[in-house]
């Protein structure tokens, strides 16, 4: 269906400190706006695969509001003879499992720690994961060897996603001071 022309995404990202450890708090809502458009297609469920790419050595501790599909390839390409797999997706695949446990897909990407997961969101509803990972405050910096903790963040997101709301939320130990940030 055509049902992203419809649906509002949005994402909070929180962050605090513990110890020596990041807390990164990700908030994402998707809120349908169909059900009852004249064009049917509006109407349909928005059934969405969330990518996620986080640090090569952050963990994640905890997820809720995502989906358990049992989604099944349309196509079974074992039993079509002229398939030829791709050699760079072939090699992506070998990274990919399925963590039962937290109803999550982890796979590695681009020397990062992906995290993919579903969000099925009915017509007229609002739709809300949000999951937690860590990372140390020493694998959260670029600044490695520099004479003091520096810490940075980077957000990217997909090309053309269109983020209505993006909220980014800095929780500031008192013991640490803020210098700089880009943009300013």
């Amino acid at each position: 269906s055509k049902t992203d022309a419809v649906t509002d995404t949005s994402i909070t990202i929180d962050r605090r400190f513990e110890d020596d450890r990041v807390i990164h708090k990700v908030t994402v809502v998707r809120t349908h706006h169909g059900g009852d458009d004249e064009l049917g297609f509006y109407n349909r469920q928005n059934p969405a695969y969330v990518r996620i790419l986080i640090p090569e050595d952050g963990e994640l501790m905890k997820i809720s509001g995502n989906d358990l599909t049992n989604f099944k390839p349309i196509i079974n390409y074992a039993n079509q003879p002229d398939f030829v797999s791709d050699d760079d997706l072939t090699n992506f695949e070998t990274t990919f499992y399925k963590d039962e446990f937290v109803g999550v897909d982890r796979f590695e990407e681009s020397g990062k720690e992906g995290i993919g997961f579903w969000m099925v969101t009915e017509p007229g509803t609002t739709k809300k994961v949000e999951f937690e990972y860590s990372v140390s405050l020493q694998g959260a910096s670029l600044y490695k060897d520099a004479p003091c903790n520096c810490y940075s963040f980077y957000f990217q997101k997909q090309p053309g996603l269109d983020w209505k709301n993006f909220t980014f939320k800095f929780h500031k130990p008192e013991d640490m001071d803020i210098t700089e940030t880009v943009p300013a």
